[in-house]
C-alpha cells in the first residue's frame, strides 16, 4: 500500500558545511543515521518545525510540512551566516508513505513502525503515485 503525503514538502540543503549547519540547529545527531527524525526548536526550547532528513547525493532531503515550507527555509535562511551551504526547494520530489512486503526496502518511520516507510522520490506519473 502506497499513499503520497501531500502534507508534506522537500528541499534540499547542500554544501561543504551542510552537516555542521544541520548539527547546531537540530535536537538529533546529524552525524549517527540517516535518515532521521529531528525537530528544530526555538532559543527557549519550543517547538517550531518537525523534519526527517535523509542524505542522497551529497545533499541533505528535508522532509517537512509542506504549509510552512517557505517559514522553514526563511528561518534557516537567518542561521546560514557564513555556513558555506545552499538551500533549495524540490518541488519535483514528494513524500510517500509505503506498507507492506515492498516497505521493507526502505526506511521505517522512526516515531512508530505502524507507520509505514517514508519515501522521497520523483514521481513518474501527474497523479503523484510511484
Amino acid at each position: 500500500m502506497i499513499t503520497h503525503l501531500s502534507q508534506r514538502s522537500v528541499f534540499e540543503i547542500t554544501g561543504p558545511d551542510r552537516a555542521a549547519f544541520l548539527q547546531g540547529l537540530i535536537t538529533n545527531d546529524i552525524h549517527k543515521v540517516t535518515p532521521i527524525y529531528t525537530l528544530l526548536l526555538n532559543p527557549k526550547g519550543r517547538f517550531l518545525f518537525d523534519l526527517f532528513i535523509t542524505e542522497r547525493e551529497g545533499a541533505y532531503l528535508i522532509d517537512a510540512e509542506a504549509a510552512r515550507l517557505n517559514e522553514l527555509i526563511k528561518k534557516l535562511t537567518l542561521h546560514k551566516l557564513r555556513s558555506q551551504v545552499t538551500l533549495t526547494p524540490r518541488p519535483d520530489l514528494h513524500v510517500f508513505a509505503i506498507w507492506g512486503p515492498e516497505a521493507s526496502q526502505y526506511p521505517t518511520d522512526p516515531r512508530l513502525p505502524a507507520l509505514g516507510a517514508r519515501v522521497i522520490q520523483e514521481s513518474k506519473t501527474s497523479d503523484t503515485s510511484l
